[in-house]
């Protein structure tokens, strides 16, 4: 199976596409791959095949062989959470992408002690992440602002918030927005905000779990 990489573009048959400077270091630096080695790049949710044909100053470049096609993916996975401390975030970010997550929505918790943002930061962890695991799109990520904003959109139908409290195991599902809480979890009342917005407590066990930890449990689970 041909390795897949990120592309800034997608092109027609025939285009050579040049990759960024971090994804030409992982091609050539990286994985050490020579010139006429069948490739796949992705971008957008979609995928195509090609060959690298050209290394030079170290910028990849690729020359396309098909025509573009849609990679099926697992739904919709919103992750709506309090915003941790930084190495939990990163953590978060990083894992999150490999289990599939489309879309990162931070809030300041009660208990959030972590503030302010780093978008461009956190937008090329997910990318290195994708890039990683070779999925074929880039979750969106997106600027902190209050849980009540969040609650206020057209959100998945299936809402489910991490609980210690909870007594109903969390399990396989369709599109789903997860709702967990940074150090110190969730306050009663971002809890019963949430559930007048349509969202139900759910268990991940009997432990207390780190934020970074009840992420990764919780979407496992739901895959």
């Amino acid at each position: 199976m041909s390795r897949r990489f990120l592309a800034p573009r997608l092109g027609s048959l025939g285009d050579h596409i040049a990759l960024d400077a971090a994804t030409s270091h992982h091609v050539l630096t990286v994985c050490l791959t020579p010139r006429g080695t069948p490739v796949r790049l992705f971008f957008a949710g979609q995928e195509c095949d090609g060959v690298l044909v050209d290394g030079a100053d170290g910028v990849a470049v690729v020359e396309v062989t098909s025509a573009p096609r849609l990679v099926p993916t697992g739904g919709e996975r919103m992750l709506l959470i309090g915003l941790p401390k930084k190495p939990a975030w990163e953590r978060i970010l990083r894992m999150g992408t490999e289990l599939g997550v489309t879309r990162f929505a931070p809030f300041h918790a009660r208990h959030s002690i972590a503030k302010g943002d780093k978008l461009e930061r956190w937008a090329r962890i997910c990318e290195e992440a994708a890039r990683q695991c070779e999925r074929a799109n880039v979750p969106r990520i997106e600027a902190p602002r209050p849980l009540a904003s969040w609650l206020a959109e057209d959100l998945p139908e299936t809402r489910l918030v991490c609980s210690p409290r909870a007594t109903e195991p969390l399990g396989p599902t369709g599109d789903a927005v997860l709702l967990v809480g940074p150090e110190g979890g969730l306050h009663d009342d971002e809890v019963a905000l949430a559930i007048e917005h349509g969202f139900h407590t759910v268990s991940l066990g009997s432990t207390v779990l780190r934020a970074d930890t009840a992420v990764v449990a919780a979407l496992a689970r739901l895959s």
